[in-house]
């Protein structure tokens, strides 16, 4: 995943910013985690999803995380004041169990995220690694 950031010797507004749209296919949990996002990154990501029997799937991604313009920040978490462009990586892992297909859903996830020089230089009073757990329940009827 590649998308432009802000370049602040450069008076043309040059951040890509997606409108709408669901975060969770591309960039891992969503709810009040949302470490990565389209705006300002290059991330390229590893995934494996495997599914050892019909109604169970388990899915691992690795992506490392780098500003595109050094100069804009890392927008997800609203820091400007680290230097460098490492931002981190992000290790994800989630298993799906569907108890009765198309009406019951279990899953749980994980996700880690390991600061690079970027966080490690910031001043804006966030911790470095960041661990998130969920557990979530999808009926339909």
């Amino acid at each position: 995943d590649v998308a432009s950031g802000n370049d602040s010797d450069n008076p043309d507004w040059n951040r890509f910013d997606t409108l709408f749209g669901a975060r969770r296919w591309e960039y891992g949990p969503t709810g009040i985690y949302g470490a990565v996002g389209s705006r300002d990154i290059v991330s390229p990501e590893i995934r494996l999803t495997v599914k050892p029997v019909d109604n169970l799937t388990v899915m691992f991604a690795a992506r490392t995380l780098s500003l595109a313009s050094a100069d804009d920040g890392w927008r997800e978490a609203g820091d400007t004041t680290g230097s460098g462009g490492d931002v981190g990586d992000q290790v994800e892992c989630r298993i799906r169990w569907d108890v009765q297909p198309k009406s019951l859903r279990l899953e749980a996830g994980a996700a880690y995220f390991s600061g690079g020089t970027f966080r490690e230089t910031s001043t804006a009073g966030r911790p470095t690694d960041t661990n998130y757990f969920y557990f979530q329940t999808i009926w339909t009827f």
